[in-house]
């Protein structure tokens, strides 16, 4: 199973869904990315939920962690 970590800078959230998830939309928009982050930020997939915030640790721990609360991920 993916895990997705939704990187959104308008919100300053970082929010990490199970693939699974009916909150889980990845898509490609002009301002946000998939598997890379855009203007406005974008989604990321990881194997793992420890990959995933690794990633949120190293590059994005000025925003706020927020695991999915419908999903419950890790």
């Amino acid at each position: 199973m993916l895990y997705w970590l939704n990187i959104d800078y308008p919100t300053n959230v970082a929010r990490l869904h199970r693939e699974d998830c009916r909150w889980c939309k990845p898509s490609e928009t002009p301002l946000k990315g998939v598997g890379m982050i855009k203007q406005d930020g974008g989604w990321l997939s990881f194997n793992n939920y420890k990959e995933a915030y690794s990633e949120f640790k190293k590059n994005y721990s000025n925003m706020k962690w927020q695991p999915c609360k419908t999903c419950r991920p890790g």
